[in-house]
């Protein structure tokens, strides 16, 4: 093909969330000469033979592993550009990677965004490795054997393309690889790095950069021209918003999403500013949610309410009252071990301390949890463990249970 094409792969395409429709309107707004080509099961064979690679492909594996190994063909057959849709192009500055002259280019290869030319012997390689590996998984499957070894995220991505690459990565034009920290395209590791914080799992810094704080002046200052996100770190709450909601929702993402699409896409969010002061609590409440759970959540999580749940299940038989001593002592003993952790996790990082209940936007709804009969009896039954000495569990036996079983009748 003549064309300059950008490709991608979602499954099924009418289920792409909001977020990633804005992402690739990005590709749209600073690349408005390539046409973009969103593959899934109803056209992928217009572009790739059905023979191509074996059909136990696309019964064997995830939709994740089936694109990584749909790249390698597409590339291959067609050339143009690779982008996974989770891909967000900040300015046209991209354009030295698109037009960089190499058969293949890729950044630190990470293979979601890849540049490769028709005919590539990289992507040969890398196609011909994996029709390999999916037969090797088909047999292997077939005879009952144990498949873990096979089931790891890059089986037919950097698993069978790094072979190629190191095949092919001292001939002259053939490979560039660009440095993803230099070249900014995860930036949530690049602000940890320039912010110096301290190490933890990738997942928690994207959360957090992205969702529960506003960085979009330290994103937008990305002069290299492309970001990518991982949809699979990505919220599932923010999966499933629209994408008026999910620019509503006052993050980093949504404010990059807002300041680039603006001059081109300001008619469709026309009405934003109507409905901010309507629905801004209720994504606000998303945001605090994903950070801080729920004030139901919490009181639910108190000994109180654990007592009493398990005092109800065990005394619904024989066995569960003689083993209910057994079940008290493990939930008090685990319960303080949960808040010695707790302890110990505040005075490391007082940032992580949880806020008072009263702060939460269902405190006053969640409040009912401690009215309700679970919560009640457990409630009694530490206040008579205590006094155990002076009757404490005659007395709550003959007299707390009956008041807080009328109690709750009567609610």
């Amino acid at each position: 093909m003549g064309k300059k094409i950008i490709w991608t792969f979602w499954e099924p395409r009418d289920r792409m969330p909001a977020y990633l429709k804005l992402c690739m309107k990005t590709w749209e707004k600073f690349l408005p000469e390539y046409e973009i080509i969103v593959l899934d099961y109803l056209n992928l064979y217009d572009f790739l033979p059905k023979k191509f690679y074996d059909e136990s492909l696309y019964q064997n594996f995830s939709l994740a592993k089936q694109a990584d190994a749909i790249r390698a063909a597409i590339l291959y057959l067609h050339g143009g550009v690779w982008l996974d849709t989770d891909t967000i192009i900040t300015s046209s500055k991209i354009k030295y990677f698109f037009e960089n002259t190499s058969s293949f280019s890729l950044f630190s290869r990470h293979i979601g965004a890849i540049k490769a030319k028709k005919d590539s012997v990289v992507c040969f390689e890398w196609a011909k490795e994996c029709q390999k590996r999916i037969l090797i998984y088909k047999n292997a499957k077939q005879e009952s054997r144990n498949l873990k070894e096979y089931e790891v995220y890059y089986y037919l991505g950097n698993g069978p393309l790094n072979l190629s690459i190191d095949k092919y990565v001292d001939k002259d034009g053939e490979i560039k690889v660009f440095d993803r920290v230099k070249n900014k395209v995860i930036m949530e590791a690049f602000w940890r790095q320039c912010n110096k914080q301290k190490e933890r799992p990738a997942k928690e810094d994207y959360v957090e950069f992205y969702f529960l704080g506003d960085y979009s002046e330290f994103f937008i200052d990305n002069e290299y021209g492309m970001v990518m996100l991982h949809n699979s770190y990505t919220p599932y709450s923010y999966k499933e918003l629209s994408v008026e909601e999910f620019l509503l929702c006052k993050n980093t993402l949504s404010s990059i999403f807002l300041k680039i699409l603006s001059l081109d896409c300001s008619k469709m969010y026309i009405n934003i500013r109507e409905k901010l002061q309507s629905k801004k609590l209720g994504f606000n409440l998303l945001s605090f949610q994903t950070k801080y759970g729920t004030a139901k959540a919490r009181i639910q999580n108190q000994l109180s309410y654990k007592i009493g749940q398990a005092l109800i299940a065990n005394s619904k038989s024989l066995l569960g009252y003689i083993r209910m001593p057994f079940v008290l002592s493990y939930i008090k003993d685990k319960h303080k071990q949960e808040q010695k952790i707790y302890q110990e996790k505040i005075k490391k990082d007082p940032s992580a301390k949880l806020p008072p209940l009263e702060a939460y936007p269902d405190y006053k709804e969640a409040l009912k949890e401690k009215e309700c009969y679970a919560y009640k009896l457990g409630e009694a039954f530490i206040k008579a463990h205590k006094t155990w000495y002076k009757g404490g569990y005659l007395k709550f036996y003959f007299k707390e249970v009956l008041i807080i079983k009328q109690s709750s009748r009567k609610k």
